[in-house]
């Protein structure tokens, strides 16, 4: 994850925050601080909880991604009746499109963590 994805997460943390804790009545000054005006601890505190969200989410959907690839290719080959009879059968290049797509998540995450734990 780059300098920059870091700090477009944490300023999304910090907006939500202020978001919040207007909805709830919260008036501590320090709460509503907008991202420019809170500290460097402030800050990476934030960058840190969005990235572990943008994470998460990465790694579900590389998840989501492998059981798509899984039930495809059950049915690769042999096809299966849908629920009007008609048979289906998923085309290999579109089995190598989701493998295609598993491997760019995969490596996206892959970068994103190595970039992350090294810039600590």
């Amino acid at each position: 994850m780059t300098l920059e994805e870091r700090e477009r997460w944490g300023q999304m943390v910090r907006a939500e925050w202020v978001v919040y804790c207007r909805a709830t009545g919260d008036t501590k000054p320090s709460h509503l601080m907008p991202w420019e005006g809170i500290s460097d601890w402030g800050q990476e505190a934030d960058r840190r909880i969005g990235t572990a969200v943008a994470l998460a989410a990465v790694e579900a959907e590389r998840e989501r991604v492998r059981v798509l690839i899984d039930s495809a290719q059950r049915v690769v080959g042999r096809g299966f009746t849908g629920a009007q009879g008609r048979i289906f059968c998923v085309p290999d290049h579109e089995m190598n499109g989701l493998r295609g797509a598993l491997d760019a998540i995969t490596a996206s995450a892959d970068q994103a963590e190595t970039t992350t734990n090294g810039g600590e």
